[in-house]
C-alpha cells in the first residue's frame, strides 16, 4: 500500500514537472509579443543606452464629468533596455487585441522622467506574426537642447507695445524690448525638451518634442495681454535655428 502511494505522489510529481517544461518553453521572447517597442540612445549622438530600466506608467487622468471617477496613476510593466538600447513591452495583462493603446501613458525613468507620453501603442504599427508592434522610435535619455531665434510682433491689432516678456525659453523669462520694425528679436536662446510626444488630436506635434512659449505684452509698463502656443520639433533638429513669428 504504502508502495502504490509512493508511486502516485511521483506521478503527481512528474505531471507538475511536466506541465512546468511546457510553461517554459512556450514563452516567448519579449520581442515577439511586444506590443510596444523603441530604442534609448544616449542625447542625439546615437550611442545606445544598455541595461536601463524603463516603466510604463498609466498616467493620472481626471474625470471628464463628475458621474466619471479620476483614473490613478498606475505602473504597467516594467523592462530593461538590451545591449542595443532596444526595448520592448509586451502588453500582458492590461492590453487587449483590439484596444492595445493606452490613452495618456507614459515611458519613464527609475526617478520619474517622462521620456514619452500620449496614447501609446495607438496605430497599426509594424506586423509581427498575429499582433501589432508600435514602434516609438528614438527617445533621448538626456532630452535634446537646440538653439532658437524668437521673433515677435510688437503689434497685436493698433495697440503697440513697449515690451514683451516670453517664458518657455528659460525659467525666468527673457524681456523683450525696443523693437525694430515693429518686431521684438533675440538669438541664440538654448532651450532644453525633455518629452517625446505621441498624442494623436494634435497630429502636427505627433512623435515630435513640444515646447510651450507664453507672451506678457506690456503697454506703458503695464500688462495689457497674454497669449501662448505649442511649438513641436523633430528630435534632435539641432542644427541651425527655429523663428517663430506671431
Amino acid at each position: 500500500m504504502a508502495h502504490f502511494s509512493y508511486l502516485c505522489n511521483m506521478k503527481h510529481l512528474l505531471i507538475i514537472l511536466l506541465g512546468l517544461i511546457i510553461v517554459t518553453s512556450c514563452k516567448k521572447d519579449p520581442s515577439k509579443k511586444a506590443f510596444l517597442m523603441g530604442r534609448l540612445i544616449d542625447n542625439c549622438d546615437g550611442i545606445p543606452v544598455s541595461n536601463q530600466t524603463l516603466y510604463f506608467y498609466q498616467n493620472f487622468t481626471q474625470a471628464a464629468n463628475w458621474i466619471q471617477q479620476d483614473k490613478p496613476e498606475a505602473l504597467l510593466e516594467e523592462v530593461t533596455t538590451n545591449e542595443n538600447g532596444y526595448f520592448y513591452f509586451t502588453g500582458e495583462d492590461y492590453t487587449k487585441k483590439n484596444t492595445s493603446s493606452i490613452y495618456n501613458s507614459s515611458i519613464r525613468l527609475t526617478d520619474g522622467t517622462k521620456l514619452v507620453e500620449g496614447i501609446l501603442g495607438e496605430g497599426k504599427g509594424i506586423q509581427d506574426g498575429d499582433s501589432y508592434i508600435k514602434d516609438v522610435g528614438d527617445l533621448l535619455l538626456n532630452g535634446m537642447s537646440i538653439d532658437l531665434d524668437v521673433k515677435l510682433s510688437s503689434l497685436n491689432g493698433i495697440t503697440p507695445y513697449d515690451s514683451v516678456v516670453v517664458y518657455g525659453l528659460n525659467n525666468d523669462g527673457i524681456t523683450l524690448s525696443t523693437p525694430v520694425n515693429n518686431y521684438f528679436s533675440t538669438t541664440a536662446n538654448s532651450v532644453q525638451l525633455s518629452k517625446k510626444n505621441y498624442w494623436v488630436n494634435t497630429d502636427e506635434g505627433y512623435g515630435k518634442y513640444s515646447l510651450y512659449i507664453s507672451m506678457y505684452y506690456y503697454y506703458n509698463g503695464t500688462l495689457n495681454t497674454t497669449e501662448g502656443q505649442y511649438y513641436y520639433l523633430d528630435p534632435c533638429a539641432t542644427s541651425g535655428s527655429v523663428v517663430f513669428d506671431f
